[in-house]
């Protein structure tokens, strides 16, 4: 009886934590997907809207963009990538761009163990498209 209790209960927790999905036939055990970046496609730049990506250091960049709309939450993506491996570090701001519509962030860029290159690609993710770059790091 306490073996069918604890079952029960466990079932339910993972029931609620979505490891455990119902079906008629009985119960399947199934692994929650691992999501996978998708490449957003650049765009140009609106007009007045301009982007600028500088190194600060061997292992910092500094981004800056003229011209979003005001309230809008841009999202900011470093990709690198060759062959057989990727790498993405990804920032969405938690507070609005002001009325001026000017955005400013500085991200870490340390390259991956596996990576010789030293260029990354530079994407913000804005309400009209989505502006693009490279930044080459020292």
């Amino acid at each position: 009886m306490k073996r069918k209790l604890f079952l029960r209960i466990l079932l339910a927790l993972l029931w609620a934590f979505n490891l455990v999905s119902c079906v008629e036939s009985g119960i399947a055990v199934t692994e929650n997907p691992i999501p996978t970046p998708t490449s957003a496609k650049c765009t140009s730049l609106p007009e007045g809207m301009s982007l600028r990506a500088e190194p600060i250091s061997t292992t910092n960049v500094r981004i800056e963009v003229h011209g979003l709309l005001p309230k809008e939450k841009p999202i900011v993506i470093l990709a690198m990538s060759d062959a057989t491996h990727s790498h993405r570090i990804e920032e969405i701001p938690a507070l609005p761009v002001g009325a001026d519509g000017y955005y400013e962030t500085y991200l870490g860029a340390s390259p991956p163990p596996w990576s010789l290159a030293r260029t990354w690609e530079v994407q913000i993710i804005h309400a009209r498209g989505v502006a693009c770059t490279q930044v080459q790091m020292p």
